[in-house]
């Protein structure tokens, strides 16, 4: 369970850096791109130096490239989501992507799942309906919910999903794989694959211009977002080698709402909502149904 706080302590830090990184630059798709380009290099960089380097079985490589060419979709289409309707709806149907490695785990890897963490199962899930952003947009106008909203969110939250199962599938069918390695060889795709596209842009007359203007926190957040995400990933795929699916997604769903919801009340002064403590209080239920054997 250690690696799995961990995982989600880093997982907070990434969400914390990527919410300060829109806070100073424009959350368009080609700062982003930007922004991820310099974090996973940051994190090939790092796991390169500590010796991680190393070469992989050709299965086990195919997956870490897979594993890299899906995060990339899931970046695209979620911000290509946020972009075409409500950021509430949007961030509400993506976070459902925790029942995929449940129902895949069920199904394929003979995980079960007892009454007491279904009802933890369900307090996350609850979490993740009550910490969803209330849209004025949408309140205002139903019609915000387009069909190619509805299809590029299904597409983000399929691809969360598959991350998931991937993350899965390597400690099932791979357990002797080096996870760091896994690491280092997913993140550099996803870097490589950042960094054409960049490419791309710049052919294209893109001006980079608004976030390069501002190289310190630009270097910061992408130092933030790299750590954080490289991290988290690590620290996962180590806990999922010991800790069944059905525990490690949902906990870490909630679990991560609830830490950004007390951040958000402690540094933004956010107001205290009814919603937002039933939230909280529900995620701590659910902690500790999941937690029990």
């Amino acid at each position: 369970m250690g690696y799995q706080i961990l995982s989600l302590l880093l997982y907070s830090l990434q969400n914390i850096t990527n919410k300060t990184f829109a806070r100073r630059f424009p959350s368009r798709l080609a700062g982003i791109i930007l922004l991820d380009a310099l974090a996973m290099s940051i994190v090939a960089l790092i796991l390169a130096l500590a010796g991680r380097a190393r070469p992989l079985d050709g299965p086990v490589l195919v997956l870490a490239g897979v594993f890299g060419v899906v995060y990339i979709l899931t970046i695209v289409t979620l911000q290509a989501a946020l972009a075409a309707g409500p950021m509430g709806a949007t961030i509400l149907l993506n976070n459902i992507y925790m029942i995929f490695p449940v129902v895949y785990s069920i199904l394929f890897f003979d995980e079960t799942v007892t009454p007491t963490k279904l009802i933890g199962i369900a307090c996350m899930l609850a979490v993740t309906v009550l910490s969803a952003p209330r849209d004025k947009k949408l309140q205002q106008n139903r019609q915000a919910l387009t069909l190619r909203w509805f299809l590029l969110t299904l597409a983000t939250t399929l691809c969360n999903g598959v991350l998931t199962i991937l993350k899965r599938s390597l400690s099932w069918y791979f357990p002797e794989a080096d996870s760091a390695a896994f690491t280092f060889w997913g993140f550099l795709t996803v870097a490589a694959i950042s960094w054409l596209i960049v490419a791309i842009l710049l052919l294209r007359k893109q001006d980079f211009s608004t976030w390069t203007a501002d190289p310190k926190w630009l270097g910061l957040c992408a130092l933030g977002v790299g750590v954080a995400t490289g991290g988290g990933n690590l620290f996962q795929l180590l806990a999922l080698r010991t800790v069944p699916a059905v525990v490690v997604f949902p906990l870490n769903a909630g679990g991560l709402l609830m830490i950004l919801w007390l951040f958000s009340l402690i540094v933004y002064k956010d107001k205290v909502r009814p919603s937002g403590v039933v939230a909280f209080a529900l995620g701590l239920v659910g902690a500790v149904l999941l937690s029990l054997k």
